[in-house]
């Protein structure tokens, strides 16, 4: 009877070794599933500033603030939870300064209101060494407790296998009250290991969610890097299938004119989708919202997509700065490839696309405004000297030609006085959009300043280079301008041109030729073509060395 009476004390203090121990693998999750939703929080108090700063939207900041809250509670829950280690509060206390930090610049950009490219670029900077670095103390405190919980598991396991040893020894004196307890106990063990199989199953589910916003972090930091659309569509197309594990995928985008959407970046399988479609055949598009068919639901079917009863798609806008770019478009053949995580994690891919997209576009316009003449659209006088440097590279390695042309329109100062300069700039408009659309893609017109122009032809010969200047003076000629109802009369233009090398093997050169015969075309009677002379000789054409289809007219001056 005292035998037995012992068995049970010891029994009895075995499994309350297995309880605490149990708990203490609890605990460990529980510190782990808290610092995840730490992380969460700091991530999307950035995102958010991000997105405000592009979109101006005041949703996003109802969310940074939500989520600056939110980490002020879970700092001091994981403080409450891990206060028997000081090596962790001591990693907490840097990881809230850091928090803290980026929570205050964040605050601080946002309450400017000025979003300068300098700034943004300088408070991206100093926000992505603090996400970095909380990022890795975020890992430092995963990990040590993720070593504390593989020694609380083990630990646990044991007092499990000590348990039952104890529980076999009480004997048959104690039959009855055995039975009742191992009954109560084994229920006890099944609801712990179904507990631990369910942590387990997330702990697995955090490793992987932990991989793919690393995935993220690794594709925003490459789309910021991009210059152009089509760089950024390589880096989708190879981060999308590893982000989202869906049998196939796809971005589409605008076309310029608007009326089309389609397919610039593709992965997995053939898709279900067109490849080009009206926006309207796009519940998404009309929505201006994510769009979800499950099942072949024919209802809810998007008209692009070729329903079948097996299929699940997955449509979300992207939107840049209130501007609906494309859709990305998600296809799989089984439901589960399409959980809730996933499609949160196509909601944030589309995002960062948004993002990335109109990054691009900005740059792309900044870069515009550095080379381009606000007033005519053609290049300006710094773009001319880089590329007449360049071609003219070009042209002596491959022992090529190379033709300048200057053009200078006729009486512009009597035009001015005349018609004023409102007219004067809508007559240096059209001329800017005739250059333009004359001119071949391999050409370049460039507007030197005031009323002159330069251009250049690269490795055409010079019969066919007066043939296009031809064509251009002829076009100017014939251009009937009226501003307010009143007609502009006729305007002419003189072109000097000069050749490379025959008139200079430099820039300046070229120019000074290619100005000399400019001045001997307005000499001569103007609306006319002149060639620069070499050594008293111009150079041979078949035909006409200068062009003059009738008397100068000076009803455009």
């Amino acid at each position: 009877m005292l035998a037995g009476i012992v068995l049970l004390s010891v029994s009895r203090e075995a499994i309350n070794e297995f309880v605490i121990s149990q708990q203490q693998v609890d605990h460990s999750h529980t510190v782990m599933s808290q610092l995840e939703h730490l992380a969460s929080g700091i991530e999307r108090t950035e995102t958010a500033r991000r997105a405000y700063s592009i979109s101006h939207n005041e949703r996003h900041l109802a969310t940074f603030y939500r989520a600056s809250e939110d980490i002020k509670i879970d700092f001091a829950t994981l403080k409450r939870l891990t206060s028997d280690s000081a090596m962790q509060q001591q990693d907490l206390a840097e990881l809230s300064a850091k928090a803290d930090e980026l929570v205050a610049i964040g605050k601080n950009y946002i309450d400017a209101k000025k979003f300068d490219i300098a700034t943004s670029v300088e408070t991206l900077a100093t926000t992505k060494m603090l996400m970095d670095q909380s990022r890795a103390l975020i890992g430092k405190l995963l990990a040590e407790e993720s070593r504390h919980l593989s020694t609380y598991s083990e630990i646990s396991r044991g007092k499990l296998r000590s348990l039952k040893a104890w529980m076999m020894l009480t004997g048959f004196a104690f039959i009855a009250a055995l039975c009742l307890a191992f009954v109560q106990s084994y229920r006890e063990i099944s609801q712990r290991r179904k507990a631990e199989l369910y942590l387990l199953k997330n702990q697995r589910q955090n490793v992987t969610a932990v991989h793919k916003l690393s995935l993220m972090g690794e594709m925003t930091n490459l789309l910021q890097s991009c210059t152009t659309v089509k760089e950024a569509l390589n880096v989708i197309s190879k981060y999308a299938p590893l982000l989202i594990p869906v049998e196939a995928g796809a971005l589409y985008l605008f076309r310029e004119s608007r009326n089309l959407v389609e397919i610039t970046a593709h992965w997995g399988l053939e898709l279900s989708s067109e490849p080009v479609f009206e926006p309207h055949d796009c519940w998404a598009l009309r929505r201006g919202e994510p769009h979800i068919m499950d099942d072949g639901d024919q209802a809810l079917a998007c008209r692009h997509l070729q329903v079948s009863k097996d299929i699940f798609s997955l449509c979300i806008p992207i939107v840049a700065q209130g501007d609906v770019l494309g859709i990305l478009h998600l296809e799989s053949r089984s439901r589960i490839a399409m959980g809730e995580p996933e499609i949160a994690l196509a909601h944030n891919l589309a995002n960062e696309i948004a993002l990335a997209m109109a990054s691009i576009k900005m740059r792309e316009i900044l870069r515009n405004l550095s080379v381009r003449d606000s007033l005519t659209g053609l290049f300006n006088r710094h773009y001319l000297e880089e590329s007449l440097q360049r071609e003219l590279a070009n042209a002596e390695r491959k022992n090529r030609q190379l033709a300048l042309v200057m053009l200078d329109l006729d009486y512009f100062k009597n035009f001015n006085d005349r018609f004023g300069h409102e007219a004067g700039d809508t007559l240096l408009t059209e001329v800017g959009s005739l250059l333009g659309h004359k001119l071949r893609s391999s050409d370049i017109a460039c507007r030197l300043g005031g009323e002159e122009f330069v251009l250049i032809f690269c490795e055409t010969e010079p019969e066919m280079v007066m043939q296009l200047v031809n064509q251009l003076r002829e076009g100017i000629a014939a251009m009937r301008l009226q501003s307010y109802g009143q007609s502009l009369g006729q305007i002419t233009a003189s072109f000097g041109l000069a050749f490379y090398p025959m008139h200079g093997h430099t820039m300046t050169g070229l120019m000074r030729a290619a100005d000399q015969a400019l001045y001997k075309a307005k000499a001569e009677g103007r609306n006319r073509v002149e060639i620069a002379e070499t050594a008293g000789h111009q150079i041979p054409l078949k035909g006409k060395k200068s062009s003059n289809d009738g008397p100068d007219s000076s009803a455009g001056a």
